[in-house]
């Protein structure tokens, strides 16, 4: 068995772990939680998508000397955060859709709800952060 395969089935264990200790009801409140986030990542990533083609445009319609310098590395700035941003929020959607979303890809742990309410596309528990890891 793949390192890979060993941390999903590791994965699998930790879900079902929260999912036997909070109970049906929970779970159906859990699952509810994780729908909203979803909405609130995949519409994040839209207006992300909607501000980097804003930007391309700016850059592809300006000529490269009517760009001043501070204003260029600013747009370009905007664009690499954008960039970013995004790719964190792909990687969330993809542990939505893959299961393992709400789970410590450091150490495993469940992150708690709290923690996702704020930051939805967190990868990592307050713990393995203030550590470093990520």
């Amino acid at each position: 068995m793949s390192g890979w395969e060993s941390r999903s089935k590791l994965t699998q264990i930790k879900v079902a772990e929260a999912h036997f200790v909070y109970g049906p009801v929970r779970e159906q409140e859990r699952l509810m939680k994780l729908t909203a986030r979803k909405t609130i990542l995949t519409a994040r990533r839209d207006a992300i998508h909607a501000d980097l083609a804003m930007i391309r445009h700016e850059l592809e319609a300006s000529q490269p000397q009517s760009i001043s310098g501070e204003h260029g590395a600013v747009i370009h700035a905007l664009g690499q955060a954008g960039q970013a941003e995004l790719e964190q929020i792909e990687s969330a959607l993809q542990r939505i859709a893959g299961g393992d979303y709400g789970v410590c890809t450091c150490c495993g742990a469940v992150i708690p709800a709290e923690r996702l309410d704020s930051l939805p596309d967190i990868l990592t528990c307050t713990g393995c952060q203030s550590r470093g890891l990520s």
